[in-house]
């Protein structure tokens, strides 16, 4: 058994469809590192991107990080302050499209979820008991 620590808890994971990455949500940002079925996790992270558009906000958590399964350069975040990030890794490159206008404050996005039929449809489960769906 392989272990790594991180300097914040770890509040959701996801492993790419490739099973070579891992995504790991912390408080305020998600941290992309290597996986091998020999080593484990990688002790280096790939990529590290920032959930808030304001660095030093403070009031929201990452609630749940999901790899696209059509697209493995796709990464999607939900976030207590009502907030959904998908991220695009494709080639070398971070964009970031924040899907959801609600403001900080709002009701928090508990699961979001990629479609299994659809690389374009990504579903989030708001603390509200709504459902939003985003293509």
């Amino acid at each position: 058994m392989n272990s790594h620590f991180l300097s914040e808890p770890i509040q959701a994971s996801s492993l790419s469809r490739t099973q070579d990455l891992i995504a790991l949500a912390c408080r305020s940002h998600v941290q992309i590192h290597h996986v091998s079925a020999m080593q484990g996790i990688s002790g280096s992270e790939v990529s590290s991107v920032q959930v808030s558009k304001q660095r030093n906000e403070s009031n929201f958590t990452v609630t749940d990080v999901q790899w696209n399964h059509y697209n493995s350069a796709s990464l999607a975040t939900s976030s207590t302050n009502g907030a959904v990030v998908v991220f695009d890794f494709n080639a070398g490159a971070k964009s970031r499209i924040q899907l959801s206008n609600e403001v900080v404050g709002s009701r928090a996005v508990n699961r979001i979820a990629w479609a299994p039929f659809d690389s374009n449809l990504l579903g989030a489960a708001n603390q509200d008991a709504t459902v939003k769906i985003y293509d």
